[in-house]
C-alpha cells in the first residue's frame, strides 16, 4: 500500500540493521514475497488471531483469512521466515491447539502470543480479556507446549509468563522487567518517540526526531524519568516481575504505576 516502505527498508539494511515487517499479510502476493526476499527483509510477522472464524471477527473483514493464510504461504515459499502472533482472547483461547498444529503443518517455526491491552479500539472490549486466572492458566499451558513443541516450532509467551517467576528459566525464557524506554521506543509517522507503541499519548511524548537527534531524545531527563517510576507490587517475586506491563496497567486504570492488571498473584500468594 505504501510504495515508499522500500526505501525505507533499503536504507535500514544499508546501515546493517535486521529488519522485520509486521502485516496482516493479506496483500503479500507472490511477488510482493519475492521482493521482500530481494531487499533482504530478514522475517515477517503475521497476525493471525485464531481460526477463520474468530480472526474475521476480530479484524473485521470477511474473507481476510485465506488471504492470510495465503500470504503466509507466498512467504514461506520464498523462505522468509514468517513468525505468527496472536492475540489471545476470550474469543480464541479454546482454538490455539488447533491452530499450533496448522501452522506446524504451514512450515512456519515461530509462534507468539500477545494479550489484549484495553487501548485504541480495543479500550471497550472488556469482556473479551482474560481473567488473571485464564492467563495463569493460557501461560502454564504455553510453556508447556514450548517445551513439548521445539523441535517443531519456538513459541514465546508475552510478559504474563514474568508472573511465573524465575521458573521460567526452566523453559529458556528470561525476564528483565518491561523492555518499554529501556531497550525499545516507538517512532510515530510524525517523527514523536514514545516509551512503546501501546503507550502513545501525548504524556508519554518523550520528544520529536524532526528537532531532535535520537541520542538527545533517548538519553533525555524525561526519558530518564520514566524509567525510574516505581510500581505498586508488593508481592514475593516483586523484584523479578517488576511489575508486569505499564501499558496494560494504564489501559485499565490510567495509572502506569499500578500493578499489571492481568497478574494473578497477591500478597498471600
Amino acid at each position: 500500500m505504501e510504495p515508499e516502505i522500500w526505501n525505507i527498508v533499503k536504507k535500514f539494511k544499508s546501515k546493517g540493521k535486521l529488519v522485520q515487517l509486521i502485516s496482516n499479510g493479506t496483500l503479500i502476493t507472490e511477488r510482493t514475497a519475492k521482493k521482500i526476499k530481494d531487499y533482504g527483509v530478514n522475517s515477517v510477522q503475521i497476525s493471525i488471531d485464531g481460526l477463520k472464524e474468530s480472526h474475521e471477527y476480530q479484524r473485521g473483514v470477511e474473507g481476510c483469512f485465506d488471504k492470510t493464510i495465503q500470504g503466509v504461504k507466498n512467504l514461506l515459499k520464498e523462505n522468509i521466515p514468517v513468525v505468527v502472533n496472536t492475540l489471545i482472547s476470550q474469543r480464541n483461547r479454546h482454538e490455539i491447539p488447533e491452530l499450533l498444529r496448522d501452522l506446524i503443518q504451514l512450515g512456519v517455526k515461530e509462534f507468539r502470543t500477545s494479550r489484549l491491552i484495553l487501548m485504541g479500539r480495543g479500550e471497550d472490549l472488556e469482556r473479551e480479556v482474560l481473567t488473571p486466572e485464564q492467563t495463569k492458566s493460557f501461560i502454564l499451558y504455553i510453556l508447556e507446549q514450548r517445551e513439548t513443541l521445539k523441535d517443531k516450532i519456538q513459541i514465546l509467551p508475552d510478559e504474563c509468563m514474568s508472573f511465573v517467576g524465575e521458573k521460567i528459566h526452566d523453559y529458556g525464557l528470561s525476564w528483565f522487567g518491561c523492555p518499554a524506554g529501556r531497550t525499545e521506543c516507538a517512532v510515530d509517522f510524525e517523527g514523536n518517540v514514545y516509551p512503546c507503541v501501546f503507550l502513545m499519548y501525548d504524556e508519554f511524548c518523550m520528544g520529536n526526531l524532526l528537532e531532535s537527534a535520537f541520542d538527545e531524545v533517548w538519553n533525555s531527563q524525561k526519558f530518564d524519568d520514566f524509567r525510574r517510576i516505581e510500581r505498586e507490587c508488593i508481592c514475593d517475586i516483586a523484584d523479578f516481575c517488576k511489575g508486569g506491563c505499564p501499558a496494560a496497567a494504564y489501559g485499565r486504570y490510567g495509572d502506569i504505576t499500578k500493578k499489571d492488571p492481568y497478574c494473578w498473584r497477591d500478597k498471600h500468594e
